[in-house]
Parts: C-alpha cells; structure tokens; sequence
C-alpha cells in the first residue's frame, strides 16, 4: 500500500475502508503461521458446541449451528464472537468433531460477512480475528475447495489493508497495541511485505514506549491490561524474531519494564488484583508468560507502589491495596472509585476482595460496580467520592469523575510491612480526610487496619458543618471489607467480632471497635460464569463526633484447635 493510500483511508469511516480495502491486491500464500498469543481452553470449545455460548460474561443458550445470525445480548458479546477467539479453544480440544463444528463458523463467517458488514470491523477485532485465521490456516485449508482458499486469502489481503488504515483508530491502550501487533504478525505472515513489516515493527516499538511507563506500570491502571500488554508484546517479539527480524529496542525495552511489574500484582495463587475493569486472569496462562518473558533480561522487581499499588507481605500472605488516583481520560470510561480499597489472600486462598467488574451482567449492575460500596474501602455518609457521567457515545462510555488526591508510603521491619495512606476525595464535598494505616505480620497471620477521617483545616470543618450541622443527621464512617464466595462469616462473641471460615477449613476472626458491624449480602462478578456469585461482606461502621472519627480493625488466623475469643 502507498503511503498515500494508506493516509487517505485513514480517515474514512470503518464500514467505507474495509469495502475499499476489497479492491486492492490479495495475497496468494503465506510464508508462516505463527501461533495466538494465547492458548485455548477444551472445556470451553465443548460447550460452545453444546449450545453453551458464554461471551463476555453473558450466556446465550442456542441449538443452532451457526451462531451468526443469533440476536446478540450486547454488543459486547457479538464482539467477543466476532473476534474468532474461540478457535484457540477449538484447536486446544484436539477433537475432530469440536474442531469440524466450530472451524466450520470461520469458514460462515468468511461466506456471510462482506467487508465492512457485521460489527467485527473494529481494529482490534480485525487484529484478534486475522491472528486466529493465519495461526490455524493449514488446519482451516485442509481439504477445502479452490474456491474457498481463494475465499480465504482474499479475506487476510482485505483485513491486512484494512488495518494498514485504521489500526491507529484503535482506542488507546490495548486494543491499540493488539491491532498494531496484529498488523505486524499479518505482514510477517504474508508474502512480499518486506518494507511494510518494517515499518510496522518500528511503529510497534514505538507505541510499545509510549503504552509502558518508565516504572513498568501503563495509564489504565488495570493489572489486567498490564497482562494483556505484557502477552502482545512478549508474543509480537517472538513472532519478529522467528520471521528472522529484530524486534525494535522501544519494544525490548518496554517488555522488560512492563513484566517484573506484572509480578508484583498478583496473589499467591496466580490470581491478578480485581482492580479498574481488571479481571483475575487464567492463573496458568499467566505462569506460562511470565516463565517465557523470565528468558529476557528484565529490570529488578520494584520494591515499592508499582502502578499505584501499595503491597504488603508476610510470609505467604499478600496485600493489594489501591494507593493512587483513578485513571482519567480516556481510562475514566473503565475506572473505579477504588481508592484505598485492598484485596489480601493468604497462602491460595483469597479472604478479602472487590466485587469485580459487572460489565457483561447488564448496565445497572456494570455502573453500581464501578462506585464506592462495591470495594473494600473506606466510605462517608453513603457519599461516592466519584460521580459517573454519560458521555455522548451511550452506557459503555460512562466516564469516572474524581476529585482530590490518593498518595501512599509502604514500610518494612522485622514486625512486618506497613502503609500509611491518605485520600482527599471526600474533601471537596464533605470537608472530611481519609487515612488509613495498615500493617501486615511478618507471619501473615493478623492483618491491622485504623481508617480515620477528619476535617484538617478550617475550611474543611465549615464545609463538614454545613453539610452535618445542627438538627441533622450525624456523619457515619464506614468500612466495608467483601468476602470472596469461598468464604463464609457469621457474628461471634456477642456481635463484638465476625468468624471467617474457608472452604479450606482455615479460620480467621475480624475484630473491631466500631458502633455497628454487620454482615450483609454481597455480590462477586465472575466473567467465567453467566450470573454473579452470591457472597457476603462485613460491614462496620461509626458516627464522627466533631470533626474527626476512627475505627480500627484486626483479622487474625485462629490456630488450629483453638477457639475465637
């Protein structure tokens, strides 16, 4: 393509470049088929056959062999389909019959969907469906007819060229990098794109700079993302070596930073913090990136806030805690109001979390997600420190609005690791500060936390007093700490303490010296399965006298035998 071609069509609309990139030159053969970036899953190709069709968090149940032509529950989930992710699942069930069911929907895909129709021409999805047609094409041409290999490499020349134009209208972030990688794996691919693969591999290193920050951390603020980062990038550089080429020295460079970050975000049992959108991961994919990525010279592992994470360990206890600002614009449409609210896990077994993401199980549920009461934080008056506004785009691009400033210090000694936080959210609307102070056993056995809010300044306290004056209502402090389904709770020593029970058989008990603490209903978003999981959370709370009001808290593991008291 022309450099002129190529500026020309992008800025046409999505629909107007794929038609035009049906018109240009088509690739006859491929001189490699490097594999997806990620491995698939049996269990999953087994019950898409079965009718099971589970996108995005959402679950259409279909006997239909073709899945097509089905009324999408969002468009979330038409995307996932139209991204052609499910064929790593049908090629990782090494199954001829799964394999001839669910091939056969690329191949109606390739027939039904002219270029520029169906909602799979975004640049990301072109990038996720082209890696899937190109890794598993011998597979696909086995035993098919002329007519549909010319089908089938006139449907790689058109997505080819229609990324050429549009990759760079990708949003920000991943979807951007996994349509720029996507293009650079296509040209490898294809033959005769000599001066084209070049200049996509410099562009790669190039976004690869800008995407990872200096300390490894990436501006979405989702441990998720960093994931997904970490994967494109780790996949496209072995993708440009095995074509015999260099990976730029910006990609090189930003995969060493990005990774020893990515380490420091998750629990002991794999698992990455529910933080910002971010999902928990596949705990064994990630174990296989991570040891494919340890081949590389990365940089040291960070010792303190990475990404605007503070953590504390003792022993084979682990705590994430949200120490840093929400993300803005354009990541505020994915942001939570999470600050200083932590996730801890001891040995495998998560104990405290965040009800996750509720995207995928309808928009009332994907909004209430994103505020205050769904972490496990600190809260005033049932007030949300953010606001959720509407942009003109519709529901899938509210944007969080935060105020004030989330900073945090982490310290070490031989009793154990400390952070000492401060948030300023409430403070513009309520006058009112939050520190919260917690400390980690060397052992891992008892976790303190003291969550404080105050009014620090003369103007903070005529706000306060404006809002929590004479004749009204006093100003409640409330910490909420959300369990992860596994566990169960009940009130102990005469409502004064909550008992913890794991499915592991492993007890704890929560002790505090708030007014009120209760144990309510909670949610937790699951994106492998198609409803929420039902759970609890502790809730423990306190009135401020004045202009100040503290509850402190302790979780401790019971010792085998004994008794909570």
């Amino acid at each position: 393509m022309t450099p002129l071609g190529a500026m020309v069509g992008a800025w046409l609309p999505e629909r107007t470049a794929a038609k035009l990139a049906a018109r240009g030159k088509k690739p006859n053969a491929l001189v490699g088929h490097p594999p997806p970036p990620i491995a698939g899953d049996p269990a999953t190709a087994r019950r898409l056959v079965g009718g099971v069709l589970l996108f995005d968090g959402r679950l259409v149940e279909s006997q239909d062999p073709t899945p097509w032509f089905l009324t999408p529950p969002d468009d979330a989930w038409a995307a996932d389909l139209h991204g052609h992710g499910w064929l790593d699942d049908a090629f990782a069930a090494e199954d001829p019959k799964v394999w001839a069911h669910l091939s056969n929907w690329a191949w109606e895909w390739l027939e039904n969907f002219e270029p520029g129709n169906g909602p799979g021409w975004r640049p990301d999805l072109v990038a996720r469906r082209l890696t899937r047609q190109i890794a598993y094409s011998a597979e696909l041409l086995i035993g098919q007819p002329a007519e549909r290999s010319r089908l089938f490499f006139d449907a790689l020349g058109i997505q080819t060229a229609f990324l050429e134009w549009r990759w760079q209208h990708a949003k920000q972030g991943v979807q951007r990098l996994e349509a720029l990688s996507g293009l650079a794996n296509a040209l490898i691919s294809l033959r005769g794109t000599g001066r084209a693969t070049r200049q996509a591999v410099k562009r790669l290193g190039k976004m690869a700079a800008q995407i990872v920050q200096p300390d490894g951390a990436v501006a979405s603020r989702s441990p998720e993302d960093l994931a997904q980062i970490v994967s494109l990038l780790e996949w496209s550089a072995v993708g440009i070596e095995d074509a015999g080429l260099k990976p730029n020295t910006d990609h090189l460079k930003a995969l060493q930073r990005a990774a020893p970050a990515l380490k420091t975000l998750r629990h002991p049992d794999g698992s990455l913090g529910r933080f910002h959108g971010g999902r928990a991961g596949n705990s064994a994919l990630l174990d296989r990136l991570l040891v494919q990525v340890s081949a590389r010279a990365l940089a040291p592992v960070p010792s303190g806030p990475v990404m605007g994470y503070a953590r504390l360990t003792g022993a084979r206890t682990f705590c994430i805690l949200d120490a840093s600002n929400s993300p803005t614009s354009p990541y505020a449409a994915t942001a939570h109001s999470s600050a200083l609210a932590f996730e801890f896990s001891a040995a495998e077994m998560p104990m405290i979390v965040q009800c996750g993401s509720g995207m995928g199980f309808g928009e009332r549920l994907a909004r209430s997600s994103r505020r205050g009461p769904s972490h496990s934080t600190v809260e005033l008056a049932d007030h949300c420190p953010a606001s959720v506004l509407r942009s003109r785009s519709g529901r899938h691009e509210e944007n969080l609005a935060v105020h004030g400033h989330v900073m945090a210090r982490t310290s070490r000694d031989d009793r154990g690791s400390w952070a000492l936080c401060e948030s300023s959210q409430y403070e513009e609307e309520l006058g009112l500060v939050i520190e919260r102070r917690l400390h980690l056993s060397a052992n891992g056995e008892q976790l303190e936390g003291e969550d404080t809010a105050l009014a620090t300044s003369a103007a903070g306290r005529g706000r306060m007093a404006r809002v929590f004056g004479k004749g009204k209502p006093p100003c409640p402090i409330t910490v909420r700490f959300h369990l992860h389904p596994r566990v169960r709770a009940k009130l102990a020593l005469s409502g004064r303490a909550v008992a913890l029970t794991h499915a592991d058989g492993s007890r704890w008990i929560m002790r505090t010296d708030a007014d009120r603490l209760e144990v309510e209903p909670s949610l937790y978003f699951d994106e492998t399965r198609p409803k929420p999981r039902a759970t609890l959370q502790i809730v423990a709370s306190s009135d401020l006298l004045e202009y100040w009001g503290r509850i402190t808290w302790s979780l401790d593991r019971i010792p085998e035998g004994a008794q909570p008291g």
